[in-house]
């Protein structure tokens, strides 16, 4: 993979954190042969166990593992970013190697 430099941080004020953690906590169980992951416009991001995976996967490190956790909120939620290339890159590899199962999800902003 070319470029392994991590984005450090997701651009979320803390509003947006407990709601997306939230949204997160709603979804639907998944496989454990499926990845999710947030098109975020600039990158992506994934969340809860799929973070430790893909930063395995990617950065060959779980150093690059954020944790989301808003103040007033007793949920943390870890997650990974990624650039638009590292996503291109490893999604290649999930799917044609691997043989895994990918989620995308986008916001659609408020209806």
């Amino acid at each position: 993979m070319a470029n392994l430099k991590p984005l450090q941080c997701l651009n979320l004020d803390a509003n947006q954190q407990k709601n997306f953690i939230k949204f997160f906590k709603t979804l639907p169980e998944k496989s454990s042969t499926t990845v999710r992951f947030f098109d975020r416009s600039d990158y992506y991001s994934c969340h809860g166990p799929d973070a430790e995976f893909v930063a395995k996967c990617v950065f060959k490190s779980t150093n690059v593992v954020k944790i989301m956790a808003p103040a007033g909120l007793e949920d943390e939620l870890p997650y990974v970013v990624l650039s638009k290339n590292n996503f291109e890159s490893f999604i290649r590899d999930l799917l044609l190697v691997r043989n895994y199962r990918a989620e995308d999800y986008t916001n659609k902003g408020p209806t």
